[in-house]
């Protein structure tokens, strides 16, 4: 596999299982709505949500080994990293 193909899949997850489960209504880059619900409601803007679905998919993925896990982990990955350099941007973080 090569790593254009692991991109696809992750953009895949986040463009597909995302949105049916209501995590993002306008696609992979747009606005996420639950995540900035969790990230300033529940975790007052610390990521903490993010983080810790990373580090269950890791756990989850040393027990099973299923490579659908990595593909879960790189898309928190990069919904962390998206909104913090949003934040950097607006001046918030």
């Amino acid at each position: 596999m090569t790593f254009d193909e692991f991109i696809s899949q992750m953009h895949e997850f986040c463009g597909g299982t995302a949105a049916s489960k209501g995590y993002n209504s306008t696609g992979v880059d747009g606005h996420n709505t639950v995540y900035h619900f969790v990230q300033e409601e529940v975790s007052m803007g610390t990521h903490a949500h993010g983080l810790g679905e990373i580090i269950y998919k890791v756990l989850r993925y040393q027990r099973r080994r299923n490579p659908e896990d990595l593909i879960k982990i790189a898309a928190w990955a990069f919904l962390v990293w998206k909104h913090h350099v949003e934040e950097e941007g607006s001046g918030e973080g």
